[in-house]
Order: C-alpha cells, then structure tokens, then sequence
C-alpha cells in the first residue's frame, strides 16, 4: 500500500501480531500436569534481594526460538497460557498481552478466562483453536490469572498462572534505583519532567526520507512533499518513506520507537510498511549513572533498518554510558520491548545493535537474560565491562610510571609492555576517572562523594555503578572485583629480550595499585573475593555460558591508530564459547579496514543486518524438533564465514583464525594484538579477574641468574600469577534471569 494514497485502515489491534510465530522473548507460562479446582498457583514468584556473595535463581528462560506453534499450528494436550509481551513475573503497567491455546478435545467456547476472580474472557478474541487478547486492570504485586475448560461432560481442566505486576519506573530485577538520580528531559528537547522519577508525556514526532537521503521533520496534518522518497522493505512492500518516533519514558529513561507509519490519522498508527520485526539499539561507552542520559531522534532514525521495513527501539538507559549496568540495561529493554509489544505488534524476531559498550549489553544480555534478543550484532566488540577494565586501569598505572621512570624506555619498550599494536594506553588513560569514586559522574558536584565532606554522596566508579551487582560494604562502597596481585607486567617483553631485567622488575616494583576509593597507590589492588565470585556468577564477566544465539561480529581494525577497540577481543569472544560451549560456531567474525572506499565496504552495515535476518528467518522455518543450538548451526547462511576484506579493494578472503593469529591471510593485513594482561602472560580469553598465585619458576624466564631469580622472589613476595589456572573464585555461571 502506497502510504501516499492516503487509503485509511483501521488500528490493528493490540492481539494483532499474536498469531506470527513466536520467538523466546515470549515468555511461557505453562503447566506440565492439569490442575483441578483446588490446584494451587503455578508460574512464578516475587524477586528476593540475592544474599550477600551470590544472586539468587528467579526464573530461567530458553535461549533463541522457542519450538512453540504459532495459534492454531499443531494440537496441544492441555490448556496453554502464553504471556506474549512479557514474562509473567515481570508485568508491568497493569496489562498483559496473552494468548490461550485450547485442546481439540475441549470446546473453546467453554474456555472461561478470570484474573483475581474478575471475568475477563470477553476481553480475549477467538483466534483458531486459541483465544488472545490483553488482560488489563492488573493490581501492584500478585495476580492470578485462572483458566478454566472442558466439555459439559468432560471434568474440567483448570491452569493457574501468577502473574507480577509493576510500576513502569521499576525496577524488576536491577535492584534498588540509584539515589541521587538526575533529569535530562530538558537537556534532550523534551521539558521538564512531571515527576521525580523524570517522566514525560509521551509524544509523536513525524519525518520522511528526501530524495536527497535526509530525514526530514513532517507535519502530518499536511500533504506530504513533493520530495517524499519511497522505500522497498524486505517484505516487498513499496511504501512512502514516512516515519513516526514515539518517545516516552519507561524504568526512567527516555525511550524512542520509530517505525513506518501513515501519517493520514496521526492519532493511530497503521504500520503497513512494517516488516513484522525490531532492531533493537545499544549504545557505547561506560558511565557512572545517576542520572537519565540522553537520547535524540536520530538514535532511532536508521536508514539500514527504518528502509527494509524494520522498527527500531533504543532508551537512554540502553546507552551503557549513562550507566554501566547491564542487568539495568536488560531489564530497560524488556519494559520497552513489552510497550512496542503492545503498542504495535508481536516482532518475529529482535535483533541486537551497537558497538563497544553496545557490544557488552548484547553479549551479556544473550548471556544472562535470554530471550530478550534473538540474535545480535556486535560491532567493535568487548566481551564485556568488567574485564575491560583491566586494561584501562592497568594504562592509568603505567602512564604515570614511564613519565617518571629513569631508566630510559623507549618507545617500542612501552609498546612491548603495553601490548597494543600502538601506545594506545594515553587512549585509555582519561582523566575523568572511571574508577575513583570522586570523578566521573555527570551530576552536581555537591551531590558526589567525598569520604570528608560528603561520605553519602553518589560514588561515580564503573564498579559503583554495578554495586547492585556486585553487593556492596558498609559504608555503600561497591565490592570491586579489581585485581593486580602476582600481575608480571612486561613478562614477555623481557622473556623476548626487549626490555632489561632491571627495567622488568622496577616496574613491577613502583607499578602500585588503587586505593579504596580509587586512587593510585604504591600497593598492588587485592579485589573483594566476594565481588569476584559474584562477577562471574552473575554474568558480570561473559563466559559464553548457554550463549548460542546467531552472532555476527564486525569490526573495522584500528590496533594501529590507538583506537582502544582491539582487534584481539573478538578472538577472545570466540575462546570463551569455544571453552563453555565446546565450538563457536553461532559467531562469525568480519574484519575490515577503516578506509571503507570499496562500494562492498560502504554498505557493510546493510548486508550485516540482511544476512543476520537471513539467517533468522531460516531459524523461524525450523519446526523440527531439533535443539535450538542445532537449528541456529543448521540454518546460518551458505558462505558466512570468518575472515576479512582487503581495503582498499573489497576482496574477501576466508580466514577461520582471523584476529586471533598474525600469521594467517587476515593477519597478515589486520595483526592482533593485546593488552598489558597478555603481554603479562595472560590468555586471549582475558577473563581471569584475579589470578591464582604460584612461587617464582625459573622455567618462567628465557634467561635468568640466581641473583636476578632471588630479585624476582623479593619484588613479587614469591607469589606470581599463574594463568594456567582458573582464576580466584571463577565459578561458572548461577543461572540466567537472577534478580537482585
């Protein structure tokens, strides 16, 4: 339908994408055995704060595609309760989009549908052997929801679900809401809020593609212009190029939804030119919280997306550096995705965008809360925060120790300790912070802590703003999984004869630590043991743990222009799966160059986004009774492989070791390097937090006295780290959907 023809239709339903085949973000709230009337409840239970070394359990969830029929496909043997927008025990707003799927030996028109003992079957729409529809007028808390049916001479099957509804500032399971806690509406064009929890009257705002490829605003009430662009969606539908954006607060951030839309009755929505599925946006870098961030228009305004029909969904809590919290960024995206749901329709599938920090909220969101996202594109991508951090406070310690050192390192010196492929550590080394607690945040100064003048104030480290995570102390301090105890830093350099032995253990002996709040000392950083064993199990450190989701990871090599995006981390990634899942298959790694000059490098996104939903339509198509690993192996792309393209030129050459060996054909164009861990001895998987210790071996060193052996004995106290080990407290994953 051409939108410029102004043919009106009527709202689609709020059911109306209920009966498309159902992805694992649907959340299943079924029952193995019927239930009789006096059954008790059945599905879910109120989230517990986790214990004070370990998060507890709430619920789990299959990751990727459920094996569920769509409405009306094959016959179930007893009732069935589907909570399509949402978890059932993460419900928010008082309603619930919910679909019923009735036995063939039971009439559907005896099915009778109550919640809290309120009828609510007129409510539900018949659809096939299923009835859906949204359930409203929810109470805070605990609800049951009670399905009853059979024929007249049948006894009757009753199901019980429980279902928990919350406030729309939340939280579900993030934990308790930072405090203090600052409004950006303003700052973002959107006025003061209307409450302290930075809320806004949801909005509309119009645009369309020019012919000249801009988007530009549009006044619905007018006759569209003359230079309104037409796209093609992947669907084939041909269809003006007009955009709506919603923009509204949910968990207290500012969310925006765009979507093709017809502007002939701006009050509703007819999303004809929709594609039936949603990219879902995350953004970078790494921040403190306390307060609401930013998210402009233009998040959401993808030409990529927006032009093959998708809809596209961001929130300025979806940006990690706003706050570094991704169980805060996941429980966002599922209250967002739990709007879009019920606003427009049930997607296919949702797939994950976004580089550096978006690339951490997609992984760790794969990994600990499955099914929000079905498949993911990371791009620049770090496994996650919590060990990227020893690279940045591993810079901030050798910065200040090759500025006053003596002892006349030269450049190639510093770069051999550094790891990198340049000296990418002045990269690292900001001066806002990141890990003392006085610097970082962007708020009022007199709300930020100060241990004299204000010792309740707003800690701004990366580790404070996961202290819900990773538990706290006493006095609010999060309990920091940092650690440099037994580090060799330069260990290969001196091993390979770069630096002198003189030089390798100064610096090891002046290298410090921080303090507790975050400042450099003389003394090595002794992580909390606890905080560590959260880290890992919660999810906090990505082991790959059940990740089995489609992954294409794209990365434009930068290791020789002190971009801090290392190539490495993506081979990293790669040896995390490899350990937890015995292969890493479902990733596939593309490297290229950062001229992009080549036509086929101009569009790299574009083809990103059109294979990945190849190869998740493939996976729709799977009704077998295949694994879900199995379906996502079987159904990846002909010819999606690892390997790179040249730049200039655009070739494409094959290379299963690409970022993890300078030797192959990649490497040899794009060389991996490392990180000041590794040219410490530490594997490309980086994901020990604090090593186990051994006593010096002189195995260790290429060339060595006994005297200079004693020195290494004294500088390290005779404990050094042993990375053949796991790591201190590395226990494997708890679960998936922890709640704090």
């Amino acid at each position: 339908m051409q939108f410029g023809e102004r043919r009106r239709s009527a709202r689609r339903s709020r059911s109306g994408r209920a009966s498309g085949l159902l992805a694992a973000a649907v959340a299943m709230a079924t029952v193995a055995t019927l239930l009789n009337a006096a059954s008790a409840s059945s599905a879910g239970s109120v989230p517990r704060a986790p214990s004070s070394d370990s998060p507890q359990q709430h619920s789990s969830a299959t990751d990727g595609f459920l094996p569920a029929p769509a409405a009306g496909d094959g016959e179930p043997d007893s009732l069935t309760v589907w909570t399509l927008s949402t978890r059932p025990e993460y419900v928010t707003g008082g309603d619930v989009l919910t679909r019923i799927d009735v036995p063939a030996s039971m009439p559907v028109d005896s099915v009778r549908v109550a919640v809290n003992r309120r009828d609510v079957t007129e409510r539900l729409s018949r659809n096939g052997r299923s009835l859906v529809g949204s359930i409203e007028g929810l109470r805070a808390g605990k609800n049951t929801l009670d399905v009853v049916g059979g024929a007249k001479h049948q006894k009757h099957q009753r199901l019980k679900v429980e279902l928990i509804n919350h406030s729309t500032i939340g939280p579900l399971f993030s934990g308790p809401k930072q405090r203090p806690f600052v409004c950006r509406t303003s700052d973002n064009d959107l006025g003061e809020p209307v409450d302290e929890n930075c809320s806004i009257e949801t909005r509309y705002d119009w645009f369309y593609r020019s012919l000249d490829g801009r988007f530009v605003p549009l006044d619905p009430a007018a006759p569209l212009p003359d230079d309104v662009a037409t796209t093609t969606t992947i669907a084939g539908e041909t269809v003006d190029y007009v955009v709506r954006v919603e923009t509204g607060t949910i968990n207290r951030a500012i969310y925006r939804i765009a979507i093709l839309a017809d502007p002939a009755n701006p009050e509703t929505v007819d999303s004809s030119g929709w594609n039936n599925k949603l990219q879902y946006r995350f953004g970078g870098g790494c921040g403190p919280g306390h307060q609401q961030g930013n998210s402009r228009v233009q998040e959401v305004l993808d030409d990529p997306a927006l032009s093959r029909g998708f809809a596209t969904a961001t929130s300025s809590l979806n940006v990690l550096g706003t706050a570094c919290d991704d169980a805060l960024s996941a429980e966002t995206a599922l209250m967002v995705k739990e709007h879009f749901i019920e606003e427009y329709g049930y997607p296919e599938y949702t797939v994950g965008q976004g580089g550096s920090g978006g690339s951490m909220q997609q992984l760790l969101i794969a990994q600990n809360y499955p099914g929000i996202l079905d498949g993911i594109t990371p791009q620049r991508l770090y496994p996650d925060a919590t060990t990227t951090w020893h690279t940045e406070t591993d810079c901030r310690l050798l910065r200040p120790y090759f500025d006053k050192t003596t002892l006349g390192w030269t450049d190639s010196q510093r770069l051999a300790v550094e790891g990198f492929g340049t000296l990418t550590c002045g990269t690292w080394d900001r001066p806002d912070g990141n890990i003392d607690q006085t610097l970082g945040c962007s708020i009022p100064s007199s709300l930020i802590f100060d241990p004299v003048k204000n010792p309740t104030g707003a800690r701004c480290s990366l580790y404070d703003s996961m202290g819900n995570l990773f538990g706290r102390d006493r006095d609010g301090a999060a309990l920091r999984p940092l650690d440099n105890v037994g580090v060799q830093y330069g260990l290969e350099a001196f091993n390979a004869g770069v630096i002198s032995f003189e030089q390798f253990v100064d610096l090891n002996r002046r290298i410090g630590g921080y303090d507790e709040i975050g400042k450099p000392t003389s003394e090595r950083t002794r992580g909390n043991l606890t905080g560590i064993r959260r880290a890992y199990a919660g999810g906090r450190i990505f082991s790959g743990t059940g990740v089995h989701l489609p992954i294409i990871d794209l990365r434009y090599w930068g290791d020789g222009t002190q971009d801090i995006h290392d190539s490495f981390r993506s081979a990293s990634l790669r040896q995390r799966l490899e350990r937890a899942n015995g292969h890493s298959k479902n990733q596939v790694t593309l490297v290229a160059g950062l001229k992009r000059e080549a036509p086929v490098l101009a569009d790299l996104d574009e083809q990103l986004l059109e294979t990945m939903d190849e190869w998740l339509e493939s996976i729709l198509r799977d009704r077998s009774n295949r694994s879900y690993e199995s379906k996502v192996l079987k159904a990846k792309p002909w010819g999606l492989t690892n390997g790179c393209y040249t730049d200039p030129g655009g070739e494409f050459i094959e290379d299963p070791r690409v970022t993890t060996s300078a030797h192959g054909p990649c490497g040899e164009i794009y060389p991996p390097h490392g990180n000041p861990r590794t040219a410490a001895g530490s594997s490309i998987s980086e994901d020990v937090a604090k090593c186990q210790v051994k006593p010096v071996d002189r195995r260790d060193y290429s060339s060595i006295t006994p005297a200079q052996l004693n020195e290494i004995r004294r500088t390290f106290d005779n404990r050094v780290c042993d990375y053949q080990r796991r790591g201190v407290n590395q226990v494997p994953l708890e679960g998936t959907w922890l709640t704090y």
